[in-house]
């Protein structure tokens, strides 16, 4: 699973997914279910099916988003982000731009990522994730989320909420932050699960309050 998921982001940095996305920095999500799908979950010819998970995916599209069905399922995606509706029941989804630079006069310019921002991205996947699987595909075994921040090398993160911010720049340029299991515990305490791991994995860059 995770080989797959680096994979994709590899494949994200060398422009080979989406080829009209303007930028290659970003925050790259996929749900694994714990058992692929043996047949496609919705047919997507079929209008009251095909808007399921578009309307979950909400978050993740502007006005711009194109629909179009690919070998292995189904994409809609802008010039920003996308999302891929695999058949065998994987989700993946990119949004970018996630980096940002700092306005000081007088002083070096230096690229962070807000934390906040990661977080709300998150809590956007997860509840579509969440809806697609139940509502749509009438889903309901585990699955697995994986979170990883791609071409984020030399960035520095902010976490406005918990106050801190990094020190240390970060050195790698696929960075996983959070691979967490929803094996059917409370949606809350998964909540809790995924927002410890992401925190702990950048708190390993030596933040300061």
């Amino acid at each position: 699973m995770k080989k797959f998921h680096l994979t994709r982001a590899q494949g994200i940095l060398d422009n080979q997914i989406v080829e009209s996305l303007k930028n290659n920095d970003g925050i790259l999500f996929h749900s694994i279910p714990s058992k692929l799908l043996a047949k496609k979950p919705i047919d997507w010819n079929i209008r009251d099916q095909s808007n399921c998970p578009k309307i979950a995916f909400r978050k993740f599209s502007d006005s711009q988003i194109q629909y179009k069905s690919i070998e292995y399922g189904f994409i809609g995606n802008t010039d920003e982000e996308y999302t891929i509706w695999f058949d065998d029941g994987i989700i993946e989804t990119f949004s970018s731009p996630i980096i940002h630079q700092t306005e000081i006069p007088n002083a070096p310019i230096v690229d962070y990522i807000q934390v906040d921002m990661i977080i709300k991205h998150t809590r956007d996947f997860i509840n579509a994730v969440y809806q697609t699987y139940e509502k749509c595909y009438k889903y309901f075994e585990p699955f697995t989320l994986f979170i990883s921040l791609v071409n984020v090398q030399g960035v520095f993160y902010n976490a406005r909420e918990r106050n801190y911010t990094t020190t240390l720049p970060c050195r790698e340029n696929l960075f996983t932050i959070a691979i967490v299991i929803f094996s059917g515990q409370g949606k809350v305490e998964f909540w809790h699960e995924v927002l410890n791991e992401i925190h702990s994995s950048i708190m390993q860059l030596n933040p300061v309050r």
